[in-house]
């Protein structure tokens, strides 16, 4: 049997992952989860560790943390009242993302990544 410490352990199973918590008193919870529960976790946890450093500005001159979801497919459809657009992105483990723009914003966006793919294609650095 394995020595589960105080806190958390995650460790690999004959079917799976287990993920388990043990307390101060002894009590042990377990999650099982299969490999692609697992990598749906994992981009649930960056999102959560986007969040928390996001609410953790860095003083001016500081390096401040840059952190990237990997996106395999992207789709843009309206809203229901047709007033914003939804940008939903897959991840590779196919766990999806939903943003909601306002028009402007979606707008930017677009005349940004416009921008940015000519001067790729143009062999210019991004400055």
């Amino acid at each position: 049997m394995i020595d589960i410490p105080n806190g958390l352990s995650f460790d690999e199973t004959d079917d799976g992952f287990v993920v388990q918590r043990k307390n101060a008193d002894g009590i042990v919870a377990s999650i099982v989860m299969s490999a692609e529960e697992v990598f749906g976790f994992r981009e649930t946890i960056d999102f959560w560790i986007d969040r928390i450093l996001s609410r953790r500005q860095a003083e001016s001159g500081e390096v401040q943390p840059i952190i990237a979801f990997p996106v395999v497919q992207a789709r843009v459809l309206p809203d229901a009242i047709q007033a914003n657009v939804l940008l939903t992105t897959r991840g590779p483990s196919g766990q999806e993302r939903t943003m909601q723009l306002a028009p402007g914003v979606a707008r930017h966006i677009a005349t940004e990544i416009d921008d940015l793919l000519l001067r790729f294609e143009g062999g210019r650095q991004y400055s």
